[in-house]
This record gives C-alpha cells, structure tokens and sequence, in this order.
C-alpha cells in the first residue's frame, strides 16, 4: 500500500469512527466484531493507519462503508445548504458580525475605538441585567451559527469562481492589526482580497483561549473596519471574507494533519543536519538531542518565542520561559498544564508548528482559489 493509499484508508476509518459514534452508521449484528475492532483501534493526529493492524475483514468494511457514509454525508449537507449570491452573502455576513459586536458590547462598531474600551462595554454589558446579556448574546451568536451552516459552502465556492487578480490572505491565526493594515495598503494593487474568516473558527471549535470573548471582539472589531467595502456593493468585490474550515480540517482530517507534519519535518530539517520521515522522529530527536536541537533552532530563527522579537538573542533556557509565560497570558489553563509537561525540545516542535500551520492553509487556500488559466492568484502572509 503507497501513501496516497494509505493516507486515504485512514481518513475512511476516521470518518467511520465518528459516525459510528454519533449513531449515524449502524450495522448488521454479524458485523459487529469487526465494528467492535474498527472502534478500538486509536489513532493519534495526523498517524497513518498501518494495515496491519486491523483484520483484511475490517478493513474491507472500512472501505465498504465509506462510500455510504459519504453519501449520507452528501445528503445531509443538502439539506441545509442553499445558495445566496456574493454581495448578499457578504451583506449578511457582515450584519450578523456587528450584530453580535452589539449584543457583547451595547455599542456599534464605530463608536468604540480602542482596547480598554471594547473591555470596558463588554464588562459593562457583561455586569447589566441579569440574563440580558446571555439572552441577546446567544440569539445574535445563534444566528450567525445558523447562516454558516447554510452559506458557508456557497461563501467558499464564490471566491472560487471570481476571476481578475486575487491574493489570499493567511498566515496567521487571528485578524490583527498588521492584517488590517495589510488589507487597507494592497486594495489599491488587486482586485479582490479573499480573508478567511476570523469569526468562524470561534464557532467551529475550541479554541483554548483565556480570554475567548475578548479576543472575539478583538477580531469583530477589526474584520468589521472593512464592512464599508461590503456596503458598496462593487461588482468585482474589494474583499471577500469566507470560510477556510481550518480547524475542523486539522481536528478531522488526515489529509491536513498529514500535509502540516511534513511541512514542519521539511522546514525544521533544513535547520538541522539530522533527516527524519516523520514528525515522530523529529519529536525522538527534540527529545533525546535536546541541547542540539533547540540551539539549531533558536540560530535559524525558527523558533520565535510568543511575544519574542525576531533577530533577539536569547540562551535556550530564556527563550522557553519568555515563550511560556507570554502563552499564559492567554492560552486556558488547562491548554498551559499539557504544554508545561512537555521537555523543552518539544515545546518547541509545537510553537513551529503552531506557527507553520497556518502557512500551511495559506497555501491550500491559493491553490483552491486558482480555479481557471486565466486568474491570477497569490498568496500572502501577514505574520
């Protein structure tokens, strides 16, 4: 069995698990040992099944099955999308957006103009009447989870087909100040910038963050600077904002989780004189070479510490701590403990990693936005 093949079966058998899980998939009682052995069978993120490890059995089950259970899938999600035309979409998006800047804030957008103070309406909100806001907070958050369901796919499928000179925004995690800026400087020189949206990862999954509602307002109030550029209606769009699906993609798809272990092995071998296959091999080499790995490291600039300045000189020992404590400032506590267990070394394979992945989307979003020979689409990063 090749890779292509092997990372394939992999992605069935995942699928197949959740949706034995959640009752969507159920079986004849004479295939139950095997679904009992498909169910046992653990995976960490981004490992490949070895086939050896299931029964030719099960395995022709997982492959049987799959076919159905992407049929189920396709007919579910046809139930809720529906299609809307760009500058609707886009038109709602935005509404629904300073919507819930309202229902956090009791402000508009535009009244308020820097950190303390979106802080201090969202406390002061937060501190109103009691129920009032978590009544107006989940009715406005609930809408906006109700509109991605059905437009996101129609979202993502019209930024693919707009032609003219595109460039795709990424890079980052969050839209913050230099994307802003970014976004602000290149709309003189393109004709649309497609931003994946900052919002829908905040519904989509759990983002250990400390400060998760202050960081969604962050987020809106910077997103919601462009809404003038959505309100004008063009009829080549300046901006688009759609959905990337990243961290369901990462969470759920081996293809993804696949494709980001070989960027971080490419990237961080070509810092180091060892070679590896594999991400568990780097992370046996962080590990066991530890005092070689993080120097090689800290000397490439690969890794940068959370809140570090690029070019800094800094021992080992100091850069792990600055790049701790920074992260404490705003990762969960509970997301802080399994980080702090781990040896320095692998550390530091996470933070390259966390920082090489959305690089890693950067590029799949430019290359599903080339969608014909006459566009031109580029990508840019804006860390």
């Amino acid at each position: 069995m090749d890779r292509g093949e092997q990372i394939d079966i992999t992605q069935r058998l995942l699928e197949l698990q959740v949706a034995v899980r959640s009752g969507k998939m159920n079986f004849r009682p004479q295939d139950e040992k095997l679904v009992r052995e498909i169910m046992a069978l653990s995976l960490k993120p981004g490992e490949l099944l070895d086939p050896g490890r299931l029964s030719k059995q099960a395995l022709s089950l997982v492959r049987e099955s799959a076919m159905a259970l992407r049929f189920i899938n396709t007919e579910s999600r046809n139930k809720i999308i529906a299609e809307i035309n760009l500058s609707d979409g886009q038109s709602e998006l935005f509404r629904l957006f300073a919507a819930v800047f309202v229902a956090m804030t009791g402000h508009s957008y535009e009244a308020i103009h820097s950190y303390e103070d979106i802080k201090d309406g969202f406390l002061a909100k937060l501190k109103g009447k009691a129920g009032t806001f978590e009544h107006e907070f989940n009715a406005a958050l609930g809408d906006l989870g109700k509109f991605y369901d059905k437009y996101s796919l129609a979202l993502f499928n019209h930024a693919k087909e707009l032609g003219g000179l595109k460039i795709v925004l990424g890079g980052q995690r969050t839209f913050g100040p230099s994307a802003l800026g970014g976004v602000q400087k290149m709309g003189l020189y393109v004709d649309t910038q497609l931003i994946p949206d900052p919002i829908y990862p905040f519904l989509e999954a759990e983002l250990q963050l400390k400060a998760k509602y202050i960081e969604l307002l962050l987020n809106l109030h910077r997103i919601l600077q462009l809404k003038p550029l959505v309100d004008v209606r063009l009829p080549v769009p300046p901006i688009v904002v759609f959905p990337s699906f990243e961290r369901s993609l990462e969470e759920r798809d081996i293809q993804t989780q696949i494709g980001i272990n070989d960027l971080v092995v490419q990237v961080v071998g070509s810092a180091c004189s060892a070679t590896w296959s594999s991400i568990d091999e780097l992370m046996e080499y962080a590990r066991k070479r530890q005092n070689e790995f993080i120097d090689a490291m800290l000397r490439a600039q690969l890794f940068v510490p959370s809140g570090g300045i690029p070019g800094q000189e800094l021992s080992a020992r100091k850069a792990i701590e600055l790049h701790l404590a920074d992260l404490r400032g705003y990762r969960s506590p509970e997301d802080m403990a399994e980080i702090e267990k781990m040896p320095p070394g692998a550390v530091i394979v996470l933070a390259i990693m966390e920082r090489l992945a959305p690089q890693y989307h950067l590029l799949e979003n430019g290359e599903a936005f080339c969608t014909t020979a006459s566009d031109t689409t580029s990508s840019l990063a804006l860390l």
